[in-house]
């Protein structure tokens, strides 16, 4: 069980089981599954390709991690982020180098570790069918690729965001001091990564408030929820020896070059996790939406029919709560606070999006309209990849070329 739905249950009790696969059909579904594996082998190998040399965030990653671990804190104190990341790549580069490929690679392992877990959570949500949809879709994503191959948390924060979802449901399915261990852990690490988990984490525990308020004091689950609750308040603590330095960023550092969010923030952002609003991406953000519209409101009647209840789907709900409720509390916190958005930060609800799209996906019960909308999301972002892929992030080799063409013995660069 998963924060309201019910393991396996986006199946309708009375629907007839499956009939055993055709001949024809069972060779379809080899191929298919042939073609799946070969694009996840793709996700893979693209996480760790990347042509550009660092852009800024990416240089100043690698200079604060590379100081000792002693002189972190007041490093970041002037940066901006908490200090999970910087800790882990300091460690990172200690073993592997500063190299381009090196420092980056660490990203790469974060987003590969996220394909499986994306897997379980598809399960859990839909069974087989949604998992295979979500881990495809997870391995051509434009977003995941890019933050893969970027010496920043942003693939970081996914993976913990993945694990927290799945660690949250088991605890509210059944309590153990294990699982409870897990939330807490995984609460700490999050809030220590990146300032966007408060924002998903609030959103989670308004959810699992109202799944104990729902079910009485001594309901089924109750329980389980306010313990849920303990735990992640105990793995708030882990916050707390940084509080001082978090205060001090909010004093002194921000964003200067972004101005306040914009509504539409909510919407574009799924148009980013696609590929931005060149061809490939556009259109990929187009079908996203389209998928999520259905996932939320469809329910599949046969092979050509889909009928929309406006009362929505229950295991798509709290997804959509999760990864809109996430991006409308940071749109107010960054109206309120005057902070800056870049869609990156997003990363930490960019998992959920991800379930919700492959949801969609499954609604098509027709087995040549399935496969061809899933290879659709998986082939239009493989396209949307290849500018992260084989682009440029960074000017400064532009600007090395005009200062060494121009620039003369005693002029003075101001950078």
């Amino acid at each position: 069980m998963n924060l309201g739905y019910q393991g396996d249950a986006l199946v309708d009790a009375e629907a007839a089981p499956e009939a055993p696969p055709t001949a024809p059909e069972g060779r379809a579904i080899t191929v298919w599954g042939a073609l799946a594996a070969a694009a996840v082998v793709v996700g893979v190998v693209v996480r760790f390709t990347a042509n550009s040399h660092l852009w800024l965030d990416e240089a100043l990653s690698v200079n604060i991690a590379r100081l000792p671990l002693s002189r972190l804190p007041e490093a970041l104190r002037h940066d901006g982020a908490p200090p999970l990341y910087y800790v882990i790549l300091h460690g990172w580069m200690e073993v592997f180098g500063t190299g381009t490929i090196a420092v980056r690679a660490l990203s790469g392992v974060f987003a590969v570790a996220a394909l499986p877990f994306m897997w379980i959570a598809g399960r859990r949500l839909g069974g087989r069918r949604l998992a295979a949809v979500a881990l495809v879709t997870l391995a051509a994503s434009p977003f995941a690729v890019r933050y893969g191959t970027e010496a920043r948390m942003y693939s970081l924060m996914t993976l913990l965001a993945l694990l927290g979802w799945l660690a949250l449901g088991d605890l509210l399915e059944r309590f153990s001091w294990p699982r409870a261990a897990a939330v807490s852990i995984l609460t700490g690490m999050l809030l220590l990564t990146h300032y966007w988990s408060f924002y998903l984490l609030a959103v989670a525990v308004v959810i699992v408030i109202l799944r104990a308020t729902r079910r009485g004091r001594s309901g089924p689950g109750a329980s389980e929820a306010r313990r849920a609750l303990v735990a992640m308040a105990v793995g708030g603590l882990a916050f707390l020896p940084w509080v001082p330095s978090f205060l001090y960023q909010l004093r002194h550092t921000g964003t200067p070059w972004a101005g306040s969010p914009d509504v539409r923030i909510l919407f574009d952002t799924v148009f980013q996790f696609t590929g931005g609003f060149w061809d490939p991406g556009f259109i990929f953000g187009i079908l996203a939406w389209l998928l999520i519209v259905v996932a939320l409101f469809g329910r599949p009647l046969d092979g050509t029919r889909i009928e929309l209840d406006l009362r929505t789907r229950p295991e798509s709900r709290t997804l959509a709560i999760v990864a809109f409720g996430t991006l409308a509390v940071a749109y107010v916190a960054g109206v309120i606070g005057q902070s800056g958005f870049a869609v990156r930060y997003a990363a930490v609800l960019f998992p959920f999006v991800v379930l919700l799209v492959a949801l969609g996906v499954t609604r098509f019960t027709n087995p040549r309209v399935f496969r061809g909308v899933a290879a659709a999301c998986v082939v239009l972002g493989f396209i949307a990849i290849t500018p992260n892929v084989f682009g440029e992030r960074t000017t400064a080799a532009k600007v090395a070329r005009v200062l060494d063409a121009q620039a003369r013995p005693g002029d003075v660069v101001a950078y």
